[in-house]
């Protein structure tokens, strides 16, 4: 991701913005549901698209907690650089299975 030098955004929106490519390659619905979502009725479609919406907007709850986890160091990097720490990602996803572990 670019720089971004806007104080307008969020530290978590800025977090957001730096992994969110990365997020939706894995929430993306799998070559196996393509398929048959493309070859079934629009419902089909509809539903692998719901899917990853819903997918999306637990991740994004991860981001948003991941990134109050970020040190004043971190913040200044991000706001420079446009990235996040080494082991942000992986936290989101650690946050991401714990809600979905609750939410069973």
């Amino acid at each position: 991701m670019p720089p971004v030098d806007d104080h307008r955004l969020t530290d978590e929106r800025l977090c957001w913005l730096a992994v969110r490519d990365q997020i939706e390659a894995k929430t993306r619905p799998s070559l196996l549901m393509r398929i048959l979502s493309a070859g079934s009725s629009r419902y089909g479609h509809d539903e692998a698209r719901s899917h990853q919406r819903d997918h999306m907007g637990a991740y994004a709850e991860a981001v948003f907690d991941a990134a109050q986890e970020l040190s004043a160091d971190d913040r200044r990097i991000l706001r420079r650089n446009g990235v996040v720490p080494d082991w942000f990602l992986a936290r989101v996803r650690e946050l991401y299975r714990d809600d979905q572990l609750r939410d069973r």
